[in-house]
């Protein structure tokens, strides 16, 4: 397992420390991504660790994190998709899972965004 930055660079191809920040013309609203790639601005996660239920749900304090993560992400992109690029599938479907019961309330502040969740799991280079 890759740590956060090293994922991060993984994804984006970005050295650490490198952001792609964005700003709403129309709002103000502003975010760091990880980066930018495919008309999508990338926003990396490494692991949520213990965070994700047997059932598959987050636990709440994760849940209200990523929620309002997801609130300030939609707002700064301005009607730009946001990729959430996941190691782990598990990961992936926990996010996409609370992204889907919440939509109608994340649309209500954002009208425009889109986040989508994906698995982009490390593959190691056999050629090393």
């Amino acid at each position: 397992m890759l740590s956060e930055t090293d994922y991060r660079t993984y994804v984006t191809g970005y050295p650490t420390g490198v952001v792609y920040a964005v700003e709403n013309p129309d709002t103000g609203d502003q975010f760091d991504f990880a980066g930018i790639a495919d008309g999508e601005l990338v926003y990396t996660v490494a692991s949520l660790y213990d965070a994700v239920q047997p059932d598959g749900s987050l636990l709440t304090e994760t849940a209200e994190l990523y929620l309002g993560l997801a609130a300030l992400q939609m707002k700064a992109a301005a009607g730009t998709t946001v990729l959430w690029a996941c190691q782990f599938q598990s990961d992936a479907d926990a996010l996409a899972r609370l992204l889907s019961e919440y939509d109608e309330a994340l649309r209500a502040a954002a009208p425009l965004a889109a986040i989508d969740v994906r698995a982009v799991p490390v593959v190691e280079d056999v050629n090393q």
